[in-house]
């Protein structure tokens, strides 16, 4: 009989069908995968289907299941710091997205195999503080085949909802580079988009669908991701043309603004007074306004005038939405 399951059942059974899959050379049937995982077969094509859906290839034969011999990278020898390295990325791409992910898992699992003991419990705490966050399988799926479609160097149909779009349109991209970012907590495709003729920034999540054509495209050998985004403050690149930012924080959060770089153009001056000055050549952009609103009035605009304007203009607006009755 099929022990009872639960919501928090769901993602450790699907992450062992992986391991299971990943682990068979020859191929697993479901009865198999039903007796091990003491459910019924029914579950187990249902999880089947869903680890499709994320984009792992699993192939069918003689009624035998395996995930494609070429899903799987050579065998990487890791020391203990480089190790860390991956697990604190992996954090923070975690606390940014908030989602849990086969891959993600998956990488733990291989993680804890050959970390010492300290480091394989906290992989493990980490472990099971993602599986009570929420899934998001067509957003894993579009992700697996943009990454696909990026180092095949095949062009990729998407099905695209912009932010101020009611209805989606098709598109055909070629993918120049996959980046993640804080600012929209998300990831980024960086493409050529043949339907406006120019690199566009697309957010994953906006993303429908995604179909990997048989259309080869080269990326071009000028283009370098690291050179597109950095006159950014995040990861919408509005122009080439870059403006001279000036901005002094208060004493009270010098220290901490010191700390961080923020932009790599920036340059910081400390005053008599123990107030910070930064400078810094990037573009306008909604996230530079953002993340100056971000530290209230421990921060003045100096220079330009529009960017001056328009902070104080927005927290006009703010003043104004606090000022009325609190609607509840």
């Amino acid at each position: 009989m099929e022990r009872p399951t639960s919501e928090l059942d769901h993602f450790p059974r699907l992450l062992r069908v992986y391991q299971i899959l990943a682990d068979s050379k020859e191929g697993v049937t479901a009865k198999t995968l039903s007796k091990n995982l003491e459910v019924n077969v029914r579950t187990v094509y249902r999880d089947i289907k869903e680890l499709e859906q994320a984009g792992v290839p699993i192939w069918e034969e003689q009624s035998r299941y395996r995930i494609s011999n070429k899903h799987f990278l050579p065998p990487l020898n890791l020391t203990v710091p480089e190790a860390i390295q991956v697990f604190l990325s992996l954090r923070l791409l975690l606390q940014y997205a908030r989602r849990n992910s086969v891959d993600v898992a998956s990488l733990f699992l291989k993680l804890k195999k050959i970390v010492p003991v300290p480091l394989q419990d906290e992989i493990a705490k980490t472990s099971r503080w993602m599986q009570d966050l929420p899934s998001n399988p067509r957003l894993n799926r579009n992700i697996s085949l943009l990454a696909q479609s990026w180092v095949s160097r095949l062009r990729a149909k998407i099905l695209y909802k912009s932010l101020d779009a009611e209805t989606a349109t098709s598109r055909m991209i070629e993918p120049y580079f996959i980046e993640p970012a804080a600012s929209g907590r998300s990831c980024y495709v960086i493409a050529y988009c043949l339907l406006k003729k120019e690199i566009r920034t697309f957010k994953v999540e906006r993303i429908q669908s995604v179909h990997i054509t048989e259309e080869k495209y080269e990326i071009p050998k000028e283009f370098d991701a690291n050179r597109y985004l950095s006159p950014s403050l995040g990861i919408m690149v509005t122009s080439d043309e870059l403006t001279k930012i000036k901005l002094r924080f208060k004493q009270k959060i010098a220290r901490i603004i010191e700390e961080s770089v923020w932009h790599p153009s920036q340059k910081l001056v400390n005053n008599e007074d123990g107030s910070l000055t930064m400078t810094m050549e990037i573009n306008e952009s909604p996230e530079l306004v953002k993340w100056v609103l971000g530290w209230g009035d421990s921060v003045e605009v100096v220079s330009p005038d529009w960017l001056r304007d328009d902070i104080k203009n927005q927290t006009a607006r703010m003043a104004a939405v606090y000022s009325k009755t609190k609607h509840f």
